[in-house]
């Protein structure tokens, strides 16, 4: 028998025995059935295959070895739950490579192979570690595999380090500096929204040493996704598998810190209105103000997106063979960019667009108002817009991203047939001839189907978790020297200069704003919320993070004689959202997972 062709069925069970035994066999093609368990490791006896097609399947287990399949021709092995090391055959044959959307990890084994890069899709949907070959099709998304510990968080961290020094060298220069004569009362009784803000530092701090170590802890062990993959994600609900016993536990430890939480909003709201009671928070704006603001702030605040969608985008879009024209530079700015691009958008961007929005829009300051559109417009940048993103995009969820690979722009470049030498009866002899026989169709790489088998909620867990942890590092070290650098003495007169002579502001006063300090409270603990339980390490870095802010804000004000102003009740409201999108997150993976519990 020289070609077995079974594609295209409903046919169900394991590999049968003697398909192993077939040494003569040139093409077999069991794709598109559900064929489960894993592929006989003796397939690769089979010397003379030119086509092996075992694409959307259930197989799971290790990949056999291709090694020494060195006729091979076409290789499809996407669309199933294969594990271990992919072991390419060592020939210049292979002209179709297709093995995206499994769970292979660790280093591809290569010998001296090379395919096509508008024919091969490897990297998508697994996670491979470096060095991957240069002629894979998406070698250029660094994202889609694990080069090395530096190069996921160095430059973060070099970031970081700078922000820390920089902040120390401020208060060692003030060491020994006298207060301002004109602090009279003490600061956190001065300023109740600063207050609140410790109060919820100490509570994550009581978070981060109760419930983070515990989730770590079950997590790593039941991180049974890949073998390999990226070290820090097995800390993550994005690698947990096959772990019963961790998922029931989580399930239970799930369900008490979302009542914990729900409480711990309830406690901050009565605390906000225990110290906040008479600062008339409320904004009494009309109704056609209120619908004015907010459907102009919404599409603003999407548009202040575009910096983290690009990051997404750079996980998923390879440079140079796409159909938007974005090089290899560009990606890579976006990529290594995000978390700086975040923070100076919720930190610098957002606060006066929002403060000068509210007042256009209630013809007064309102600084309720401006801390309510702070919040929605850092919620809609931070987690809103990169998640939908990733849901768009990613090759695990609904794989836009292959609308503008350049491969796939090409409507028949997938659709591939085999040629088979068949023998057939003619006459009273046989007569060779030669038949195709399908291997792949365009719609089957570049418009695959949506599977709810739980590779979209992970893959949003890792992609924007990733995202967060390396902005909260960055607000944790870079933001309080931003507090600092921009209240000193030097940094306030030069704002005043430029106010009264440049702008013509003659009574202009700088001071440190408030309703900035309330919103960026409320957006702290939205991501801690939200996140926090997938990405248990989030917590700990926003407590960081929330403290570091706190000291900040207290040196500017009792030793550089920093003024404030626009006190607000911080919207605690918006709390709830993220709670919810926070429980959303959690039932969506246990349902798409099949985890127990």
């Amino acid at each position: 028998m020289s070609a077995l062709g079974l594609s295209q069925n409903v046919l169900d069970g394991t590999i049968p025995p003697f398909v192993a035994k077939l040494t003569q066999i040139e093409y077999l093609g069991l794709s598109q059935n559900s064929f489960s368990g894993t592929i006989p490791p003796q397939i690769s006896n089979l010397a003379n295959l030119t086509a092996l097609l075992v694409d959307t399947n259930r197989f799971d287990g290790a990949a056999p070895s291709f090694r020494q399949l060195r006729r091979l021709v076409n290789l499809t092995l996407f669309a199933n739950e294969l594990k271990g090391r992919l072991w390419l055959p060592s020939s210049d044959h292979l002209r179709l490579l297709l093995a995206q959307t499994n769970r292979l990890s660790c280093p591809i084994g290569t010998d001296n192979t090379t395919v096509a890069p508008d024919r091969n899709l490897v990297l998508p949907g697994n996670l491979f570690s470096a060095p991957v070959p240069s002629w894979l099709g998406t070698s250029g998304v660094r994202f889609l595999y694990y080069i090395s510990w530096w190069d996921t968080w160095g430059l973060v961290l070099v970031a970081s380090g700078v922000g820390l020094c920089v902040s120390a060298s401020i208060l060692l220069a003030k060491k020994g500096t006298p207060k301002p004569e004109t602090d009279e009362v003490d600061w956190y009784t001065a300023t109740p929204v600063l207050k609140v803000r410790l109060w919820c530092a100490r509570g994550l701090c009581v978070w981060s040493a109760v419930w983070v170590p515990p989730l770590v802890a079950l997590y790593y062990s039941g991180a049974n996704l890949y073998e390999c993959g990226k070290p820090w994600l097995s800390t993550t609900a994005a690698y947990l598998d096959d772990a019963s016993v961790a998922e029931w536990l989580l399930a239970t430890a799930a369900c008490a810190e979302f009542g914990f939480a729900a409480y711990g909003v309830r406690a901050l709201r009565s605390h906000t209105r225990r110290l906040l009671a008479d600062d008339g928070v409320a904004c009494q704006l009309p109704m056609c103000r209120l619908l004015l603001m907010w459907s102009a702030w919404v599409p603003a605040s999407v548009m202040l997106s575009i910096p983290t969608a690009m990051y997404v985008v750079s996980t998923s879009v390879p440079p140079h063979s796409n159909t938007l024209g974005l090089s290899s530079a560009t990606l890579m700015f976006f990529q290594r960019a995000a978390a700086p691009a975040l923070y100076t958008i919720s930190a610098l961007v957002v606060p006066p667009l929002a403060r000068w929005w509210a007042k256009l829009a209630a013809n007064r300051t309102e600084p309720h108002a401006a801390a309510q559109l702070m919040v929605t417009a850092r919620l809609v940048v931070a987690l809103v817009v990169p998640s939908v993103s990733v849901v768009l995009l990613n090759q695990e969820c609904l794989a836009l991203w292959l609308r503008v690979w350049g491969p796939c722009a090409d409507p028949g470049r997938f659709d591939l047939s085999a040629i088979l030498e068949v023998l057939v009866p003619h006459g009273h002899g046989e007569l060779t001839v030669s038949v195709p026989v399908p291997v792949t169709t365009h719609d089957q790489v570049c418009n695959p189907p949506y599977q709810p088998d739980g590779r979209c909620p992970r893959v949003v867990v890792g992609t924007v978790g990733h995202l967060l942890i390396e902005k909260m590092i960055f607000a944790a070290c870079v933001g309080p020297m931003r507090v600092l650098l921009f209240n000193l003495p030097t940094a306030r007169a030069t704002k005043e200069w430029v106010a009264h002579r440049l702008l013509r502001k003659p009574s202009y006063q700088e001071s440190s704003t408030l309703d900035t300090a309330s919103a960026g409270l409320v957006m702290l603990l939205e991501l801690a919320l939200a996140f926090g339980f997938v990405v248990p390490l989030l917590v700990p870095v926003t407590a960081a993070a929330m403290l570091l802010h706190a000291v900040a804000f207290e040196i500017s004000v009792q030793h550089l004689g920093a003024t404030l102003k626009h006190e607000t009740r911080p919207p605690v409201g918006y709390l709830w959202v993220s709670l919810l999108l926070g429980a959303c997150l959690v039932v969506w993976m246990f349902a798409e997972c099949g985890w127990a519990g």
